[in-house]
């Protein structure tokens, strides 16, 4: 073939193309990758480069095809091996695994895409519209192909998007420029089209930034009303009709909702703000709550309504009060319609509405309504009760109360009567060495939450097959979930052993924002949540938490462990009682010398011996740990790296999650991290090396996961045991220095 100027022309048009079309796809791939949580992302990009360079550089179809089918199914190897060589066993395997999916969806045994059909599903549209592009000319199929699976992220999923959205845009709209120049003009007028179209492209690119970074309030006011028409479509049963005509239902999206009639299923997330709680103090938001486990989800079994007198509050002289109630201010976003309250919550006061709205509360799921739904209320105000510490009397009798009658007792102990017999055994058995109820429920609360091997996902949540009880399901077959299953899990193992429970849902805290004006907390749809309440005579419904990434505030078990302290025997009550009688007589022999000191005086002096060291000595401390096992680990200097690790492990200078980064750097050093590879991912690589350290390797991975999601931050040094796991991480690191990480491949 001659190298003509209209051949060389063309070829340099193709090669623009490609290079055009690659950057449209780019961030569209790494965005795919990231929500089919692929452990790698290199090979798929690699795979859209080589596959336009075969179709600008080998003309024919008997030489870009052949290429393009080998260099596909080295490319589906490269993320699914099955444990084989690139041979014809793992292509014969390769096939049933294809096909076996395909079957599933069909009879509707599963609705969500695998990743080996997602896979495919994208490298056969990468292999269509590049072919079109590039053979065709036709940039359009590029362009909507991208677009388009980026507004079905946008419309079931809470995926930030805007960026992409702007380079899709803006790649697709060069695309289309580029095709329709032309080959037969000059070479000055076709160098000069591309200059127009990629400045032309910048300008925009650029004016879409700046509209991001200035334009706040129109994006606020977009988002706002995106919100309203989700509540629309919502309130239109929009997606129910849309999981009617799917064969087994679509992923759950979080948020709030009323109908928990079918538990299970992935949830995708929406991060969409619905209320402002202005409080400096962490709190559960309880929406509703209910009665009756079906084996697939909750229902209600009646309706009840009683109006709210909301004037109670206006009569009351909060000021003259011996009590110090709390108050909490709410403020609503404009497309939530519920109203969120708290525990010890004692009344509702919304200010200038309280004359002009008319409040209901339904009795068996204690959520407040308004009774006229055309009513909108943006802000009210939670009066609370004096804060007081949960520490339940440690007796049976804590749950009795016999004004109750038995009508409550059954109603919260209520079970399904095909309820697997293995569900209570397993309830029995957990709580075999628990001598009070009280005892019991703390011990299922820590099984669901470290003991028994479940890991939170809320992405590979398993619909439930049918026939199959949610709960059973959940605690002997997947083993993986979110709140809903750890939650509805505890109240059935609970109720198994007839403690009263019910299941609550609302709002976790949601995100501490900390101004210069007030801290307050930032609730998402994201942050919806439920949990298990038991009820305590003493104290009536108590929220607890076996959900593994999530703290309850009122009871979480730690700050308990200081409350139980109180609750002595006899003997240890009279040794307290004894050391605190010294202490006092030490601090009063000490007054007379402070009694010359003023309070400003005392605080100025106590400020400076609080030197900004000793405030960040823990900081300081792990800094250190981390350059010195950086440096020891540079130089392969092993033996003094883990050394230093276990010395400061023995100690008290870092807190506990510190003490994990530690850990977690030691092993980093060894074999680095493939990019957005998650923690999960990462140890089971290990676990996979050292298969008889298993055990100790998954509590770590635990460990890791629970302070990496952990709503708050903690400073709290490890327990003993804590720290013999991280003891016991070093030691399979120091036994393993002579293995190959190769495996990690």
């Amino acid at each position: 073939m001659s190298l003509t100027k209209e051949y060389l022309l063309t070829l340099f048009k193709k090669m623009c193309l490609a290079a055009v079309n690659t950057a449209l796809f780019i961030p569209i791939l790494q965005l795919f990758i990231q929500l089919n949580d692929f452990s790698f992302s290199r090979p798929l990009l690699m795979y859209v480069i080589f596959l336009q360079l075969i179709l600008v550089f080998l003309p024919k179809w008997y030489l870009w095809l052949p290429v393009q089918l080998a260099s596909s199914l080295y490319l589906i190897y490269l993320y699914f091996p099955f444990q084989r060589s690139f041979d014809r066993s793992w292509f014969q395997l390769f096939l049933s695994e294809f096909l076996r999916p395909i079957f599933q969806m069909v009879s509707g045994e599963i609705t969500i895409l695998p990743n080996l059909l997602s896979l495919l599903l994208i490298m056969s549209l990468l292999s269509v519209t590049s072919y079109a592009l590039l053979k065709r000319f036709n940039p359009y199929l590029s362009f909507f192909t991208g677009l388009g699976y980026l507004l079905i992220l946008q419309v079931f999923t809470t995926t930030d998007l805007f960026d992409i959205v702007i380079s899709t845009l803006l790649f697709g709209l060069l695309l289309i420029g580029i095709a329709r120049i032309t080959v037969t003009g000059s070479w000055r007028n076709t160098f000069l089209s591309l200059l127009l179209l990629s400045g032309g492209g910048l300008l925009f690119t650029r004016v879409s930034l700046w509209g991001v970074d200035h334009l706040t309030k129109q994006q606020e006011w977009t988002v706002s009303q995106a919100d309203v028409y989700h509540e629309t479509l919502e309130a239109h049963d929009f997606y129910k009709w849309i999981d009617r005509y799917s064969p087994g239902g679509v992923s759950s999206r979080s948020g709030f909702s009323e109908n928990d009639a079918n538990l299970g299923g992935p949830l995708t997330q929406r991060y969409n703000t619905v209320f402002t709680a202005h409080t400096s103090e962490p709190h559960y938001w309880l929406i509703e709550s209910k009665e009756v486990y079906t084996g697939k989800g909750w229902e209600t079994p009646y309706q009840n309504y009683s109006p709210v007198d909301l004037s109670i509050y206006e009569s009351f002289d909060a000021e003259n009060s011996p009590t110090d109630m709390r108050e909490i201010d709410i403020e609503l976003s404009e497309s939530f319609s519920y109203i969120p309250y708290t525990h010890d919550t004692i009344f509702l006061d919304f200010a200038e509405y309280n004359g002009e709205i008319e409040l209901l509360l339904e009795r068996p799921t204690q959520q407040y309504i308004l009774e006229d739904p055309e009513n909108i209320v943006d802000a009210y105000t939670l009066i609370l009760t004096p804060s007081r510490e949960f520490n339940p009397d440690l007796t049976e009798a804590t749950f009795v109360n016999e004004n109750l009658g038995d009508n409550f007792y059954n109603t919260y102990t209520q079970l399904p009567v095909d309820l697997p017999e293995r569900v209570s055994e397993l309830a029995h058995s957990i709580t075999v060495n628990a001598a009070t109820p009280y005892e019991q429920i703390r011990a299922i609360e820590q099984y669901l939450k470290e003991d028994g091997g479940f890991r939170y996902s809320t992405s590979e949540a398993a619909y439930i097959p049918k026939g199959r009880d949610y709960v059973d399901h959940f605690l002997f077959d997947s083993k993986v979930g979110y709140c809903d299953n750890y939650s509805t899990a505890m109240v059935v193992l609970c109720r198994a052993l007839g403690i009263p429970t019910r299941w609550a849902k609302g709002f976790n805290s949601g995100e501490k924002i900390t101004s210069e004006e007030e801290t307050y907390y930032e609730v998402t749809n994201a942050n919806a949540h439920s949990w298990p309440e038991v009820y305590f005579a003493d104290y009536g419904w108590v929220p607890f938490e076996p959900t593994p990434p999530f703290d309850q505030p009122l009871t979480d078990e730690t700050a308990l462990e200081e409350d139980l302290e109180d609750t002595l025997v006899p003997e240890e009550q009279e040794q307290e009682e004894a050391v605190e009688s010294n202490e006092e007589s030490t601090e009063s022999s000490q007054d007379t010398v402070s009694e010359s000191i003023s309070p400003d005086e005392e605080n100025a002096e106590v400020t400076e011996k609080e030197s900004w060291f000793s405030k960040n000595t823990g900081k300081i401390v792990a800094l250190v740990v981390f350059i010195a096992v950086s440096l020891t680990g540079v130089f392969r200097r092993w033996t003094i790296s883990i050394w230093l690790v276990k010395k400061v492990l023995s100690t008290d200078l870092l807190s506990y999650p510190q003490q994990l980064m530690v850990v977690d750097k030691l092993f980093q050093l060894k074999k680095k991290p493939r990019f957005n590879q998650t923690i999960r991912q990462y140890y089971e690589q290990w676990m996979q090396m050292i298969p008889e350290k298993a055990g100790i390797v998954l509590i770590f991975i635990q460990m890791m996961e629970e302070v990496t999601y952990a709503l708050s931050e903690d400073t709290k040094a490890a327990s003993p045991q804590q720290k013999a796991y991280l003891l016991d991480m070093v030691s399979i690191l120091e036994s393993s220095q002579q293995l190959s990480i190769d495996k990690f491949e």
